[in-house]
């Protein structure tokens, strides 16, 4: 199963577009999981077109939470547990500053019950081994407070998570499941 990560899109709609329209057409996710900072219910809308599941957490600018889970019911106040291909993982967007969301994501991935810690608010992508689990942090899909525009694609079959660039959709980083 090929999974699209995602986070922080803060309404940015001509990336959410080149997302919608380039990248899941050449990744071919069976689902995306949006780690929180929608902002808006129609960015949601947007990242609904290509009719795929969407999973994932609310993040601490997301307005208009009712209409966002009413759009989608798969997406909930942090944190979410989901099953991802068969690998337990957990889902959460952040906490006040990149040093303490670090901190506990890394305390999660340590703690041995998921193969997977996916977050986001950083706007800072990241791929590291901890433990048994994959720390993932897909980085800014807005490119707001970041260097680029990224995203992560995991291959549950081959246990490998990429980020890219979303622009040109060159690798930037690269780690396997422990």
């Amino acid at each position: 199963m090929r999974v699209l990560i995602i986070s922080d899109t803060h309404d940015n709609l001509s990336n959410v577009d080149l997302l919608v329209k380039y990248v899941i057409p050449e990744e071919k996710p069976e689902i995306v999981v949006h780690l929180g900072d929608f902002t808006s219910p129609f960015t949601l809308l947007k990242l609904k077109e290509p009719e795929l599941p969407i999973v994932g957490v609310l993040g601490n600018n997301d307005g208009d939470i009712s209409m966002l889970r009413e759009i989608e019911r798969n997406i909930a106040p942090q944190p979410v547990e989901a099953d991802l291909g068969g690998l337990p993982a957990f889902l959460v967007h952040g906490f006040k500053d990149v040093a303490f969301t670090e901190k506990i994501a890394t305390a999660i991935a340590l703690s041995g019950y998921y193969r997977l810690v996916l977050f986001g608010h950083t706007h800072r992508y990241k791929v590291e081994r901890r433990g048994t689990a994959l720390l993932v942090n897909p980085g800014a899909l807005s490119g707001y407070l970041a260097e680029e525009a990224t995203y992560a694609v995991l291959d549950t079959v081959s246990r490998n998570v990429q980020v890219k660039q979303l622009h040109t959709m060159s690798i930037l980083a690269e780690e396997v499941i422990p």
